[in-house]
């Protein structure tokens, strides 16, 4: 199994953008159909701070869907639900209110890790490794 460090941060602020707002009006995001994105700083118990940022697209009523026909999108969506499931932010991300939710986010605690630079831990960017691991185990138990 995949073992990683993880260290101890605290959101000191978190807010929704739009993506054209972060990168100009020719965003491969926007021809996705994801206009918008949330970006978090934590702070770690070090004291240095780390920035997240995901990308989805709002819903009029606050909140989004993760259902959509894009993969990429998809996989976006995806990984902004399991962050929302992953620290209690939502039970059922389809009902959660982003808008009025992401208030509430300064001062919980999330985990950070290093991966190419330090990021806020999402449990579904770790499954390529840990698959792999997975399987390696499985193919020394069959040669052994």
């Amino acid at each position: 199994m995949v073992s990683v460090d993880k260290i101890s941060a605290e959101i000191e602020d978190a807010e929704i953008r739009k993506t054209y707002d972060l990168w100009g009006r020719h965003t491969p995001a926007i021809r996705l159909g994801d206009t918008d994105a949330i970006t978090i700083t934590a702070k770690t118990e070090e004291g240095e701070e780390v920035e997240e940022m995901f990308i989805f697209s709002l819903k009029p009523d606050g909140t989004f869907s993760v259902v959509t026909p894009n993969r990429v999108s998809r996989a976006r969506r995806k990984r902004l639900a399991t962050f929302l499931k992953y620290y209690h932010f939502a039970d059922n991300v389809e009902k959660y209110n982003l808008k009025k939710g992401i208030a509430e986010w300064k001062g919980k605690k999330v985990e950070v890790i290093k991966s190419n630079g330090k990021h806020i831990f999402v449990p579904e960017t770790l499954m390529p490794e840990l698959r792999k691991a997975e399987l390696r185990k499985a193919e020394l138990r069959r040669a052994g």
